[in-house]
């Protein structure tokens, strides 16, 4: 078996995993909400106030800090600041893959948002502003499109192993603590979460599988 039909063959497989964990997320939280979601929401809390995230005040604090990480504006900068690097180092297609796939990424966010509906978490109170309805989490998805797209175009050399798998954990953890300060923060049910990473990994499978020949290594 030929490498490229195992990439093929383990892209498509991700695909619909994906997508299949994420319309069971979706079906998941019709109707009743799901016990899963109360109890963990619950759990970091403090058990004598739903205003107190557990843990000290500069937890809290950095938290807020994590999440602006998922922010659109945050997001938006980090996509444009790189794709003028790839454009100078005359990537210009991938530069112009790359403002696409995150820009279209965004609206089809927007779109599953509006679509689902779901309200946000009453259980506990708030501790950073939110605008749009719950599901899927925009911060979670988001992160997912715009980390991992950045970290397999900067990681996309036939050599370098070692490098390539530091950049993916690093993209793995920044997307992992910004989904983990949606829930603490209160603003998410961790449904919410677990479906924006699994629509967000669907985005960027079938992005880089797109435009991955744009890249000046075939990894």
């Amino acid at each position: 078996m030929s490498s490229t039909s195992s990439v093929f063959r383990f892209r498509f497989f991700m695909l619909l995993l994906c997508l299949a964990g994420f319309a069971g997320m979706a079906l998941w939280v019709q109707g009743k909400l799901p016990k899963f979601d109360i109890t963990l929401l619950t759990t970091l809390r403090s058990p004598t106030s739903s205003a107190d995230p557990i843990g000290p005040q500069w937890l809290e604090e950095g938290m807020r800090d994590i999440t602006a990480l998922g922010s659109n504006w945050v997001l938006l900068l980090a996509a444009l600041c790189s794709s003028i690097l790839l454009w100078l180092n005359q990537h210009r297609k991938l530069a112009l893959a790359l403002v696409v796939g995150i820009g279209a990424g965004l609206a089809v966010t927007f779109a599953l948002k509006h679509g689902f509906a779901r309200p946000r978490p009453t259980l506990v109170v708030h501790e950073t502003q939110v605008f749009t309805s719950s599901f899927p989490s925009a911060h979670a998805m988001m992160s997912v499109i715009t980390w991992f797209s950045l970290a397999l175009i900067f990681s996309a050399s036939p050599k370098g192993l070692a490098r390539r798998r530091y950049i993916m954990l690093v993209a793995s953890i920044i997307t992992f603590c910004i989904g983990f300060s949606r829930v603490y923060l209160g603003v998410h049910w961790p449904t919410d979460v677990i479906a924006g990473w699994l629509a967000g990994a669907v985005w960027v499978i079938l992005w880089w599988s797109a435009v991955s020949r744009l890249t000046p290594y075939r990894a």
